[in-house]
């Protein structure tokens, strides 16, 4: 079965159970089978950048591929990738809300040498996340990712999943960041192949 698109809203209840119930109703509704390291992607809510270090055994950076000032935010597309290496391990778009943070943090964001859970760090900021959204869907462009004789359809179907996440970071009880992060599937089932 071949999905488009298929999202779950995040309850703000009990983290843990509406975690879980959304996850399911993600894997129900997709008809997908998440690993577990794809479940704990999708619901941390520390900086992704230490979780995908651990999980690669190795640093990873925070590529700025897209950066524009658009009014009062900041609109930004990132790469993060294990370091040495050009596989993508997450690619990210985030709208950044510049009026509500300390002059410091918006300085270091736009200087793009830091990815924003580093920045958030290293400026000590208190935040708070909050994942709105999960949901998956296939990329049918995968044409650098060439179908071997000995692949079959359901292979070359996986190789082409995303899981992707929605989440906002308040910072002062407002919403500083609206981050949306997409993971390829058959990348971080490799990954867990190695843990």
């Amino acid at each position: 079965m071949m999905i488009k698109q298929v999202s779950v809203e995040v309850g703000s209840g009990d983290f843990g159970t509406s975690m879980l119930s959304a996850l399911k109703k993600l894997e129900d509704a997709a008809c997908i089978k998440l690993s577990r390291i794809e479940k704990l992607l999708l619901a941390e809510v520390g900086t992704v950048e230490q979780l995908l270090s651990i999980l690669v055994d190795a640093p990873v950076s925070v590529d700025v591929v897209r950066q524009e000032d658009v009014g009062k935010v900041i609109e930004r597309e990132v790469n993060i990738r294990k370091v040495y290496s050009d596989e993508i391990l997450l690619t990210a778009k985030s709208i950044i809300n510049v009026d509500v943070l300390p002059d410091g943090v918006v300085c270091d964001i736009r200087a793009k040498r830091l990815g924003i859970g580093s920045v958030i760090m290293k400026h000590r900021l208190e935040t708070f996340r909050r994942i709105v959204e999960i949901g998956c869907y296939y990329n049918n462009d995968e044409s650098k990712y060439g179908k071997g004789e000995d692949e079959d359809e359901d292979e070359d179907e996986e190789r082409g999943l995303r899981i992707y996440r929605l989440y906002s970071i308040f910072y002062v009880g407002t919403e500083a960041f609206r981050i949306r992060e997409e993971f390829r599937s058959s990348v971080i089932r490799r990954l867990a192949s190695f843990i």
